[in-house]
């Protein structure tokens, strides 16, 4: 049986095409200005005449859940830093514990954010501050004592249960995992 032999049998059939009805947004409201993530310096800005303050570790910053930024304030979509695994309608990175997020974390999920979400229809909102914890160190190689080492970079203390970003806007939840999040996600 040749190709053409194989064509004769197909028959185009007609047929009715059941779609679901797409989702209202009409009480959404997206705004128009400032829908992307904001930048974060890496460096907090002091007045010219103080110098930075060097800080002690203060892992209470870190240490147990948050109590007061854990619930999502547009009740849409975000990335909660959780403790433990949970079925809620937001995305998580399912971290165990809090911990310090970095000038490069931040600006990571900033870049990804910005490639991915859709401004016409969708926007995203920080709710962490900027780096603003001073982690010290010394030079390798040095001995000890000669008091505190420089300030080497500056962190932003995370505790479980903490909201990082809300996603919100004219989207559906898989649109929100499968595109714009799942590279931030840790399972």
């Amino acid at each position: 049986m040749s190709f053409s032999d194989k064509a004769a049998v197909w028959t185009q059939k007609a047929g009715y095409k059941n779609f679901p009805v797409p989702p209202n947004y009409d009480h959404i409201q997206v705004p128009t200005e400032k829908q992307r993530l904001k930048f974060y310096q890496k460096v907090p800005q002091y007045p010219g005449n103080i110098r930075p303050p060097k800080m002690t570790k203060r892992l209470d910053l870190i240490r147990g859940e948050e109590e007061i930024h854990r619930d999502l304030l547009l009740k849409q979509y975000g990335i909660v830093c959780r403790k433990k695994k949970t079925n809620h309608t937001f995305l998580n990175t399912q971290a165990r514990r809090g911990g310090m997020l970095r000038h490069g974390h931040i600006e990571m999920i900033r870049m990804t954010i910005a490639r991915k979400i859709d401004m016409s229809k969708m926007f995203a909102i920080w709710r962490i501050d900027a780096p603003w914890k001073p982690i010290t160190k010394k030079g390798q190689g040095k001995r000890m004592g000669g008091g505190k080492g420089s300030i080497d970079h500056y962190v932003t203390p995370i505790k479980a249960e903490r909201v990082i970003i809300e996603v919100g806007g004219k989207c559906s939840f898989e649109e929100v995992s499968s595109y714009t999040l799942k590279p931030l996600l840790l399972n």
